[in-house]
């Protein structure tokens, strides 16, 4: 349909995103309960925007798979939404990307890749994983919930979710739990980060 470079969004055939359009397109094409897949063609600049998180609405019923392919997305912001961050919360994958002088402000738990990674159903594979990733910028929070330079929490009640060689350089301000890698961890793996 032209909404992006190219692919159909499975696994053997993602979409291809190649500009900032192009990424604000992918929520269009998300399913409820069913993995959408993305990946990153080029860079993306995202200045003078503010983002609206993925799958911030409670139900958290999309499933997305995101490859950076090794790009970065520069200049992302996202402010005053429910779990500020990109995925709002992360179920599904997100890998090899990296969030460059970011900014995020919002209320639950926020961080830059998601606010929750997983969420609390206990549904199966409402779980996230973030691999080989990093981020630069700030992120702030100002109602006591959980703030990190990459997620807020681990929102998983019976574990699956992991972060794994990641890292983040993200200066964290928040009334509650704050880390430079994740604010307030659940259940989850964490392996192979530095803050």
């Amino acid at each position: 349909g032209g909404l992006f470079e190219e692919g159909f969004g499975t696994e053997e055939s993602p979409y291809i995103i190649m500009s900032a359009t192009q990424l604000r397109n992918m929520s269009q094409v998300l399913m409820a309960e069913t993995t959408v897949y993305f990946e990153l063609g080029a860079d993306i600049d995202m200045k003078n925007s503010n983002w609206t998180p993925l799958n911030n609405a409670e139900g958290f019923v999309y499933f997305i798979d995101f490859d950076g392919a090794g790009h970065v997305i520069k200049n992302f912001s996202s402010r005053g939404h429910s779990y500020s961050s990109f995925f709002g919360v992360l179920n599904g994958a997100c890998r090899n990307v990296g969030f460059v002088n970011a900014n995020i402000e919002g209320t639950n738990a926020t961080g830059i890749i998601c606010g929750y990674l997983g969420d609390t159903s206990g549904n199966s594979g409402h779980t996230g994983i973030i691999e080989n990733c990093y981020a630069t910028g700030t992120v702030t929070n100002n109602d006591r919930q959980p703030c990190g330079g990459l997620v807020g929490r681990s929102g998983t009640t019976s574990g699956g979710s992991a972060i794994r060689n990641c890292y983040s350089t993200v200066n964290v301000t928040s009334l509650g739990n704050a880390g430079g890698i994740i604010g307030d961890i659940y259940q989850m793996e964490l392996m192979n980060c530095y803050a």
